[in-house]
């Protein structure tokens, strides 16, 4: 079951309650339509949230407390980031995609800590970023290493956009952080290339 704790009724998710007991000989549910359906005794039920996610709630106590396990799983490192992200879209240079996912990271605490809370910024960003800047150095040469001015182009369609709404915060993480990794000009021309249609 993912994401739970977005479900908005509370109601919807204890309903769950019956199928979720350890018991599985009477673990049961009855749909609206009055067929019930009984719980394989292999059934495994999994849950996942991201509980620091705009909109997402608590779980009831009902729920959590017919949970046999609960784990925190921690963000993967900047290395495992970096070692994911490269196998996923064959950026060949490590060096230019641990730096993307340090601006990455960088870029997620600046908007915790600026309360930008309505746009998200990680490893599926990054795996488009990487993968549009092959694309954009393709596009210009036909290599398919790309270069910085690449990355920075890649930057805007794929990160920047989804970091939040308001165009004022984007500008805010972009002198905040871009401009602090990348050259200034050319994440200028970026940015004008990016408004007036990429």
């Amino acid at each position: 079951i993912q994401e739970p704790t977005v479900i908005k009724r509370s109601s919807v998710l204890v309903g769950l309650n019956s199928i979720l007991e350890t018991d599985t000989s009477t673990a049961s549910i009855t749909l609206p339509t009055g067929k019930t359906i009984r719980r394989h005794p292999d059934t495994v039920i999994i849950m996942t949230t991201n509980s620091d996610y705009e909109g997402c709630g608590k779980i009831q106590q009902s729920v959590l407390s017919r949970m046999d396990i609960v784990m925190q799983i921690e963000n993967p490192s900047i290395a495992e980031t970096v070692e994911r992200t490269k196998a996923k879209t064959g950026f060949k240079d490590k060096m230019l995609l641990a730096k993307m996912a340090n601006v990455m990271n960088e870029v997620n605490t600046f908007c915790r800590e600026h309360d930008i809370r309505d746009g998200v910024c990680g490893p599926r960003e990054l795996k488009n970023w990487a993968q549009e800047s092959i694309l954009v150095q393709m596009a210009e040469d036909g290599s398919d290493v790309p270069m910085e001015s690449s990355v920075i182009t890649a930057l805007f369609p794929t990160l920047l956009s989804k970091v939040s709404q308001s165009p004022e915060d984007v500008e805010d993480v972009i002198t905040g952080v871009i401009n602090k990794h990348f050259d200034q000009n050319c994440v200028q021309i970026a940015k004008e290339t990016y408004l007036r249609g990429y």
